[in-house]
């Protein structure tokens, strides 16, 4: 009889894997607006479509294109079916984009007709959602996928979560090169059985079913539109499960977990998505009261790392009404670029008063006051309070804009997944919700506005802005002189001085913040009179001014 019962309880846990699988390709595919092979390509005046398919055949024999139809006679467009065994369609359009008679190509593109309000029952209680102009938002994008096809992944660091919740389970990320339950591991990250994500304190995938972490995933990543309990900020998004069992986190669980998504994200980036997940935000919603940061430089340090491989993070700030830049809090004081700190508002867009604040170390707030979100049990919370629930919208908000119909920035995130990332957030900033009660507590000044960013990105133009020195002074100089620039991102940068013969007298490097203005005082005194140059440099951009030393 136990052989029996074990055999059957086999094949059901078979079944419902194969079953999220087929249900996760079925989402995926209903909301990925790239038509697989399809390509609209426009040609010069003069070129005539099958002469160039033909020669494309011969300089590409591994790609078989097919003329499907035209789209535009006057200006010479033409829908193609293009695909390859051996190519990707990334690679393929590139490719295309710098043959002779191709004046630019792009692929077919699949949008849908306007659905209006979503069905979850509990939609009309999301008060959060109308606050952060959701609705707007969703005309145009409403998550899934990017315009290249990478499925869109959000990780939740928390304390668990009821996997098989139906308002969650169909958005839970799978570990596709790991088999589930074999004891092995299969894609030899140093892991078995890490199929729904990790939990740090039993190395596998299994994971309590708290209220909190499920609370925390419902907002980050709730299923929308499935007729089922409450709406997410994406309609479809996957969400990456990480854990820890029992007491908080430590920071070495932090660094583990942290770890473990820059691994998924640099396998993708590295095997062009064959492998890996496309992680662009990870939440995580707890930490250290009045802590340093100078005190925890190896946890702070990995916002940086994963940021480099194209991963911002969100944290929750302390819920208490405490001046995080005096007192200190881990993680949210940490000073990384690719930190997204966040706070609590209220439905009056004032700062929740047990919510900790910092015009130096918050970004921005969110809603964090009776929000409704997923529980256990299959259940629903009427409404949730506290910073652990504003984090996670901050972190579907960059999901959110990441589906965007931006070639620009799915590329960028492919080729500089750094910048892309910056890209997002710097939208994320500056298309909040100002107000005078936030511009007090917060860097940004406002609250998260989801529509406000995505109009950030609607035009497309990728810029960070340019590097500039607005201002040098005194000049001429005796000896002391400052440098008041403008930085586009958060690189290192390298101040020099040369001579007018170009001879380099002075060097100097310092970290920028982006979008912001900066100033440097130099002491020059060593250098003799005469006409010199300044030039700040990063690593693609440059920019100097002349000065007079007496």
């Amino acid at each position: 009889m136990d052989t029996i019962n074990t055999t059957i309880f086999s094949l059901l846990v078979l079944f419902s894997t194969f079953s999220h699988i087929e249900a996760q390709e079925n989402s995926n595919k209903a909301h990925n607006p790239v038509i697989e092979g399809e390509f609209i390509v426009q040609l010069s005046e003069k070129a005539n479509v099958q002469n160039w398919i033909e020669q494309l055949s011969e300089i590409y024999p591994e790609i078989q294109a097919d003329h499907i139809r035209p789209l535009s006679h006057f200006m010479n467009i033409h829908l193609i079916r293009m695909k390859s065994d051996e190519l990707s369609p990334q690679f393929i359009r590139s490719t295309v984009r710098n043959l002779r008679f191709v004046i630019d190509i792009f692929p077919n593109r699949e949008g849908s007709w306007r659905g209006g309000e979503p069905d979850d029952p509990l939609y009309p209680d999301q008060w959060n959602l109308q606050a952060i102009m959701a609705p707007e938002a969703w005309e145009i994008a409403r998550g899934g996928v990017t315009s290249l096809g990478d499925t869109i992944v959000i990780a939740v660091m928390d304390s668990g979560c009821q996997i098989d919740h139906p308002d969650l389970y169909p958005n839970i990320w799978v570990n596709r090169s790991e088999i589930p339950g074999n004891g092995i591991d299969d894609d030899g990250n140093g892991y078995i059985d890490d199929y729904y994500g990790l939990n740090i304190t039993t190395g596998n995938d299994q994971h309590n079913a708290t209220n909190h972490g499920t609370q925390v995933i419902g907002a980050a990543g709730a299923v929308t539109n499935n007729s089922e309990g409450i709406a997410g900020i994406n309609w479809n998004v996957k969400i990456m499960v990480l854990s820890k069992s029992g007491t908080g986190p430590t920071e070495a669980d932090m660094v583990e977990a942290y770890s473990y998504v820059i691994d998924q994200r640099k396998r993708y980036n590295e095997s062009n998505g064959e492998e890996g997940a496309f992680v662009v935000a990870i939440n995580f919603s707890g930490g250290i009261a009045n802590a340093i940061p100078d005190s925890f430089p190896l946890w702070c340090g990995m916002y940086d790392l994963m940021g480099q491989v194209g991963i911002l993070s969100t944290a929750a700030t302390v819920n208490s009404n405490t001046n995080v830049d005096v007192f200190g809090d881990i993680p949210t004081a940490c000073p990384s670029p690719y930190l997204i700190s966040v706070t609590n508002s209220d439905m009056d867009d004032r700062k929740f008063s047990n919510a900790g604040y910092g015009q130096n170390s918050i970004d921005l707030a969110a809603p964090g006051r009776s929000v409704p979100t997923t529980n256990i049990n299959d259940g629903y919370s009427g409404g949730i309070n506290g910073t652990s629930i504003s984090a996670p919208q901050v972190a579907a908000a960059v999901a959110l804009l990441y589906s965007a119909d931006c070639m620009a920035l799915a590329e960028l995130a492919r080729s500089n997944p750094s910048e892309a990332a910056l890209a997002v957030k710097r939208a994320i900033m500056d298309g909040v919700d100002k107000n005078a009660d936030l511009e007090q507590y917060t860097i940004s000044g406002g609250r998260l506005n989801l529509y406000n960013s995505l109009f950030k990105l609607q035009d497309c133009q990728i810029e960070l802005g340019e590097l500039s020195i607005v201002n040098i002074y005194p000049n001429p100089t005796f000896g002391d002189i400052n440098i008041q620039f403008l930085t586009p991102d958060f690189e290192d940068y390298e101040i020099q001085v040369t001579d007018i013969l170009g001879r380099r007298v002075f060097k100097t490097s310092f970290k920028a913040d982006a979008f912001q203005s900066g100033n440097i005082n130099l002491n020059l005194e060593q250098l003799q009179s005469g006409t010199y140059l300044i030039h700040i440099i990063g690593a693609n951009r440059k920019s100097s001014r002349k000065f007079i030393k007496f």
